[in-house]
């Protein structure tokens, strides 16, 4: 019986077929994890634009306040006693503005960022009296959190 090229081929179809589908889901698999690495870095460059923009308006806010001669006001206020200036009535000093202020920038902060974050405003004892606001986050990483820190001169 003569063995023609059909018969001598019969079955590689198949096996070709095994390795192009082989090779297509191992390049599938890599694009899908790379396209997951990149949607969790998009998302910590949202959460820090969020950080920063916070970050930004109260050291604004702290940088329009300055105490007669230049020098900043302190921020120190414990939780719960702080007092609610939103009224238009000017019964708040402006330690108790800047505390309500600070309270107020914290709670909205807190609201934009993940679970976990934690907010604060320190004065910093250097020549020049200044303010660190801080906000930091559990990051991707769970022994490495992601902070934003920045420190505001008056």
């Amino acid at each position: 019986m003569p063995v023609n090229a059909a018969s001598r081929h019969c079955g590689m179809a198949l096996v070709e077929s095994l390795v192009a589908i082989t090779l297509l889901g191992v390049g599938l698999g890599g694009s899908a994890a790379l396209l997951v690495q990149a949607i969790g870095n998009e998302r910590e460059a949202t959460l820090r634009t969020i950080a920063l923009r916070h970050s930004n308006s109260l050291a604004d806010e702290l940088r329009a306040l300055l105490r007669d001669g230049g020098l900043p006001i302190a921020v120190t206020f414990a939780q719960g006693a702080v007092p609610d200036c939103t009224g238009p009535d000017g019964t708040c000093t402006l330690e108790q503005w800047i505390a309500w202020r600070v309270a107020d920038w914290q709670r909205t902060a807190l609201a934009d960022l993940p679970e976990g974050t934690v907010a604060g405003v320190d004065l910093l004892d250097t020549p020049r009296p200044s303010y660190r606001v801080t906000l930091t986050w559990p990051g991707r990483d769970a022994a490495s959190p992601t902070r934003v820190e920045l420190v505001v001169e008056p």
